[in-house]
């Protein structure tokens, strides 16, 4: 197997700072969930602001790469497929970020917020295991993270309907739905970046990141 070209390691010291960061952000938002505190929002707002100039820098490292060295075959799936995976990431932590948000905003809500910290839990460990997957090349990881996702999708619908009827009060049904689906909006992303690992290295593409249609009932 041949080494791999500086400028890929390059860019994927990137991806792993980027990651890092993201590390951060997520163990602020799960101990904001723990422990409801408001007034975390501009703390963790700081610390995305740093993860958006990181990813600027991989995407500036990837144009580099393309015009200086101008990569093929598994080398230019790698650098296109780095430039995508960094806006998925980014993606990521504005979502963290969006949740203590959320918090801050509805205020007398935050202790219901336990109610979706094992969904954020389910959804991080398919961040963790396809940033993993990437850095180590490993499809056959990065496709059991897309195979995961269907769970979370099931336990976004599951938070919709418990509080769908809920008597306690209309805070607490606001505050689960926007983090569930927050939460479920993070995990797709996981598994774009999933997707991205796999075609970096097959050169096969799987088709997640169209829209989940339902079925169409009217010929039923």
């Amino acid at each position: 197997m041949m080494e791999e070209p500086d400028y890929l390691k390059e860019i994927n010291n990137g991806i792993s700072e980027m990651y890092n960061s993201i590390v951060e952000i997520y163990e602020m938002v799960l101990s904001v969930l723990k422990e409801p505190t408001a007034g975390k929002t501009k703390e963790i707002c700081d610390k995305t602001k740093l993860v958006m100039e990181q990813e600027e820098a991989i995407i500036d490292r990837c144009v580099e790469a393309l015009i200086r060295h101008q990569p093929f075959a598994g080398d230019l799936r790698a650098v296109t497929s780095a430039m995508r995976i960094s806006y998925d990431l980014a993606r990521i932590s504005r979502y963290l970020s969006n949740i203590v948000q959320v918090i801050d905003d509805v205020q007398s809500g935050v202790a219901c917020a336990p109610d979706v910290k094992g969904l954020l839990e389910s959804g991080w460990e398919m961040v963790q295991e396809s940033v993993k997957s990437y850095l180590s090349r490993d499809p056959v990881r990065a496709a059991s993270v897309i195979d995961e996702d269907a769970k979370i999708d099931s336990g976004y619908r599951k938070v919709l309907s418990r509080y769908r009827d809920y008597a306690g009060g209309g805070a607490c049904v606001l505050l689960n739905g926007l983090i569930a689906r927050i939460v479920e909006r993070m995990a797709d992303h996981a598994c774009y970046i999933s997707a991205e690992t796999v075609y970096m290295v097959t050169g096969s593409r799987i088709g997640v990141r169209a829209p989940k249609c339902p079925p169409d009932l009217s010929s039923q």
